[in-house]
């Protein structure tokens, strides 16, 4: 149950204003940024200067334009029709449909609601079409086409 992964609220509280969460970045935000914004300055100036140097493998700048040698596919071409008979035998179902049958088992749409009366969403699968659509940038009216 993913509940039993989730601390208690009063443990949660604790931790928070002792300031003793035990994860492996800090949690003040202002401490967080700036160490992540001198790391990232690191790595660019290390990135800059092996550019330079030229040792970067397959990756050169030409014309002001970073190039970067596509990679080769390592997959052996036999494995395009095993591929296609595993694909085959996978039932055929809408995308919409498995996502709301996870959802039986997450009870993950419960917590959307209304933002002001507070009442659970109605109708999952549109609620889920629509984080769908959204999810892989097809919008909602390309979405409502498709449905």
């Amino acid at each position: 149950d993913f509940e039993d992964y989730l601390l208690a609220d009063s443990s949660w509280q604790s931790m928070c204003s002792s300031q003793t969460i035990p994860v492996a970045v800090t949690t003040d935000f202002t401490t967080y940024i700036e160490q992540r914004s001198l790391e990232l300055s690191e790595q660019l100036a290390l990135v800059s200067s092996l550019m330079a140097e030229k040792k970067l493998v397959d990756v050169r700048i030409e014309n002001e334009l970073l190039i970067i040698t596509p990679l080769t596919n390592a997959v052996p071409k036999e494995v395009d029709g095993f591929s296609r008979k595993v694909h085959s035998l996978l039932p055929r179902i809408k995308l919409t449909d498995l996502l709301v049958e996870v959802d039986s088992w997450t009870q993950f749409t419960k917590h959307f609601t209304h933002l002001h009366s507070g009442e659970q969403v109605s109708d999952k699968v549109v609620l889920l079409s629509a984080l769908l659509a959204d999810g892989i940038n097809l919008g909602l009216t390309r979405m409502a086409d498709a449905t």
